[in-house]
């Protein structure tokens, strides 16, 4: 079995919990990737009671399509999605290291795009938005979110040379609940030097925050909105550079 750093062109990195649910179709969606490099699916299982091990065990026994290697890791010293990501990280032996979520569905050729297009720096795609229930409403978000002080990238369709988060340090695991994570990594990344890109044709279909949970995500986001601005002075000198 392949097992050095650089045994695959990407890992795609799924940071979950309780996710049996809804899994499937994320590693399904992998597993008809085309044309794709040889990947890796890394599953962290950051707490889950439900059975999502057992999901994604069954998952991997039984075929994994165009995955050329899938695996499921713990993260089970604290409830936690900066502590996730870096726990991806440390196992990758991609390349280039790909984030997506559980509830979501990455395109055809999304590790294709993304294996070729994040080896320099951190790169994005385009995101598509399904609402439960119904169609397909098209693109969803801006491609960057921007800011008045520096774009970011969300992590649940994002890419960067793994040896960028070994050297800018990772996520920050201190921040609070929802902690705005992606937003801080990608400002601190960029404040390194780093360069941020939006490549359109990596598609991510995503299925929306269902409203009677949207407000209270909303007082979280904007929490980790103070903590992130006293990470970044720089940020303060910029007017409502948070607001997005």
């Amino acid at each position: 079995m392949q097992d050095s750093p650089d045994s695959f062109a990407l890992s795609a990195v799924i940071c979950v919990r309780n996710g049996s649910a809804m899994i499937l179709r994320q590693l399904g969606a992998l597993g008809r990737q085309t044309d794709s490099p040889p990947f890796e699916v890394v599953v962290v299982d950051n707490k889950s009671t439900d059975g999502t091990r057992e999901v994604v065990e069954e998952w991997i026994a039984s075929g994994i399509g165009a995955v050329s290697s899938a695996r499921i890791v713990s993260a089970s010293a604290r409830a936690s999605i900066p502590y996730a990501r870096n726990v991806g990280v440390a196992v990758a032996r991609g390349r280039v290291v790909a984030f997506c979520d559980a509830d979501d569905e990455v395109g055809e050729s999304w590790v294709k795009t993304l294996a070729l297009e994040a080896k320099t720096g951190m790169v994005q795609g385009t995101i598509l938005e399904v609402v439960e229930g119904g169609p397909a409403q098209g693109i969803c978000r801006a491609p960057l979110r921007d800011t008045t002080y520096l774009p970011f990238a969300t992590t649940n369709y994002f890419a960067m040379p793994r040896e960028l988060a070994e050297r800018v340090g990772g996520f920050d695991e201190s921040l609070p609940a929802y902690g705005g994570e992606d937003l801080e990594f990608t400002w601190r990344a960029q404040e390194c030097g780093a360069t941020l890109r939006y490549v359109p044709s990596a598609t991510v279909w995503y299925r929306s925050t269902p409203p009677r949970k949207a407000l209270r995500k909303e007082f979280l986001v904007a929490r980790s909105h103070v903590a992130i601005a006293v990470r970044h002075p720089r940020a303060l000198e910029c007017k409502a550079a948070l607001r997005t």
